[in-house]
């Protein structure tokens, strides 16, 4: 971001597509091409987070959360960070 005007449109672009998102959602038809011609890569710019909450029913405990094979232990929610591909998670109880 190298220009004084990408902020600015970052700013009206972020509220237009909020508002969008709030009414109808699909937002990201806007939002996608702007960051790409800010500058980020692609795959970056569709990149966002996920999180899961992990909730027990009554009378139960998490014994384990596996997240893409791997043991984190027994969380109670899990963030994937800049996702760009598919991911698995799973809980025992």
């Amino acid at each position: 971001m190298e220009q004084w005007y990408h902020y600015p449109l970052l700013v009206v672009v972020g509220f237009v597509v909020g508002f969008i998102n709030t009414i109808a959602g699909g937002a990201s038809l806007i939002s996608l091409p702007v960051l790409i011609f800010l500058g980020l890569p692609p795959s970056v710019a569709n990149g966002t987070n996920q999180t899961f909450a992990i909730t027990p029913n009554a009378c139960h405990t998490i014994a384990d959360v596996v997240v893409d094979g791997g043991s984190v232990g027994p969380v109670a929610s899990y963030t994937f960070t800049n996702v760009t591909a598919n991911h698995t998670i799973s809980a025992t109880f």
